[in-house]
């Protein structure tokens, strides 16, 4: 809390604003709401502080807020909107009958709100997207709190088990590829790296599964919460197959063996760009966790770089071939 305080009360004084105590007040209140709430829902709650408060000074005060970037807004009508402090980049699907908001992410979508800016020469500073509409349970006649939403405590928790589905994915994936390719290589030393590869990749999804079934057993509300990571794997494995496609285009003409090594190099690289893209739009346990995904993908790319730089090397020098498998022994040791 003391990094949004610091950052308020020097936008603040860049407006040659006063840090008053309604000021501070409002700012912690606000911090410590959960989810989505009105001006009204956080003028009810202050007023138990400070019972002089008015709410045309709730009101500017959230403006200032959402000016210096610790409050997002969603318009749910016409005369009001909704505020939230995430520090998670989101979108919303806002719905006219309950006034609910769900809060999602789509890697689609943000690439292509990515390339948008590009194809016109702007440069972005930031972007939103809010899709109006009746939710489930207002299509099913349920009986919803007006302004209702998930609580902002629980959206991590979704958002890590969406995470912890898509990692789980991702090191199938892999295993698979790693395991096809086993009797493309001759040498010993290929066939080694590439068991340490699925080897790690069986540690990481085991440990990836073993917390995956902690947190729902430990949140036993969490299996029926819709996605706030939306992600299509068919799409993406389309998506990589093309990427794939393109590439071994390029390493037609090479022996197997090499072929095989740059492969596996070129599906390392597009998983490191991938969670090392998404860490930047997100933050807390997303970002966490993507860094920590990106830098083991990073690693197995160094490693089979290393092989694919010394693949014809080593075959015709005996001492070469020493140092190198000795090298290599190294790497390997580090794959967990």
């Amino acid at each position: 809390m003391q990094n949004e305080k610091e950052l308020y009360f020097k936008y603040l004084e860049k407006k040659g604003l006063k840090s008053t105590e309604q000021r501070l007040q409002i700012l912690e209140t606000f911090l410590e709401m959960p989810g989505h709430f009105t001006a009204f829902d956080l003028h009810a709650i202050i007023k138990k502080r400070i019972p002089q408060i008015g709410i045309s000074t709730v009101f500017r005060t959230l403006k200032l807020l959402e000016e210096c970037g610790l409050a997002k807004s969603v318009k749910i009508s016409e005369e009001e909107k909704s505020y939230e402090y995430n520090p998670t980049h989101h979108h919303h699907l806002v719905c006219a009958e309950c006034h609910g908001a769900i809060e999602f992410i789509h890697p689609t979508l943000e690439r292509i709100m990515d390339e948008i800016p590009v194809e016109y020469g702007f440069i972005p500073s930031d972007h939103k997207v809010q899709i109006f509409g009746i939710c489930e349970n207002c299509q099913k006649g349920a009986k919803v709190e007006k302004g209702g939403a998930r609580v902002q405590e629980n959206i991590s928790k979704v958002f890590e088990r969406d995470v912890l589905r898509l990692f789980i994915h991702t090191e199938e994936r892999g295993i698979r590829f790693y395991h096809s390719h086993l009797d493309c290589f001759k040498e010993d030393w290929s066939r080694r790296l590439f068991l340490a590869l699925v080897n790690e990749e069986k540690h990481h999804l085991e440990l990836l599964k073993r917390q995956y079934q902690k947190l729902v057993e430990e949140n036993d509300w969490l299996e029926k919460q819709p996605r706030f990571f939306i992600f299509d794997y068919d799409e993406v494995a389309t998506a990589f197959r093309r990427s794939s496609a393109n590439f071994r285009k390029t390493v037609a003409g090479e022996e197997v063996e090499m072929r095989t090594l740059k492969e596996a190099w070129f599906m390392e690289k597009e998983n490191h760009e991938f969670f090392k893209n998404m860490a930047e739009k997100l933050d807390d346990v997303g970002k966490r966790l993507c860094l920590e995904f990106a830098r083991d993908e990073n690693h197995h790319m160094q490693v089979i770089q290393l092989a694919i730089d010394n693949l014809e090397r080593v075959r015709s020098d005996p001492e070469q071939r020493a140092v190198f498998l000795e090298q290599l022994e190294q790497e390997i040791l580090q794959l967990k």
